[in-house]
């Protein structure tokens, strides 16, 4: 009886324990979102002047692997301004483009992100999508954002310095 209990045991951990994928269940994805993904693949830059009075410049880079990174530079009112760089996963899902920031860099510093932070997480309504330009809006403060594609050698343009 032992050995007949033993053979069941075994039996079952082999193959009761069978690995399941990571993914359960595939969405079918569009035509449309495949290439909406495809056109945001690249180097943008962008500024604008948010709803409370900041001039920011964004410099955007996604890759086909679900990584970006952002470079900021945001100016005050008063001419002081602020470089910093965030980076993580984005993805685009129906017309929503999303972010999921796992860290940023300001200086020489890197910090991580604790995984799970709601603030980290940004989504966007994707207003207009070409192969030159880029248009969303916030889903959280409402600033509209615009942006061009640029050539992988692109930097921000230089800064006035703003003298009291």
């Amino acid at each position: 009886m032992f050995k007949t209990f033993a053979l069941a045991l075994t039996l079952a951990c082999l193959f009761g324990c069978d690995q399941q994928p990571l993914v359960h269940s595939v969405k079918p994805i569009s035509t449309l979102q495949e290439q909406e993904h495809a056109l945001m693949i690249g180097k943008w830059y962008g500024e604008a002047t948010t709803l409370d009075g900041k001039r920011t410049q964004q410099l955007s880079e996604r890759r086909a692997d679900g990584v970006f990174t952002v470079n900021f530079r945001v100016t005050d009112k008063s001419g002081q301004w602020i470089e910093q760089k965030e980076f993580g996963l984005w993805g685009v899902s129906g017309k929503i483009y999303f972010t999921i920031t796992t860290g940023k860099q300001v200086g020489d510093e890197i910090t991580h992100a604790i995984p799970g932070n709601p603030h980290l997480n940004d989504a966007y309504e994707i207003i207009e999508l070409t192969a030159t330009t880029y248009r969303s809006k916030a889903q959280d403060s409402g600033n509209d954002f615009t942006q061009k594609r640029v050539g992988d050698g692109f930097q921000f343009p230089a800064t006035q310095v703003v003298k009291p």
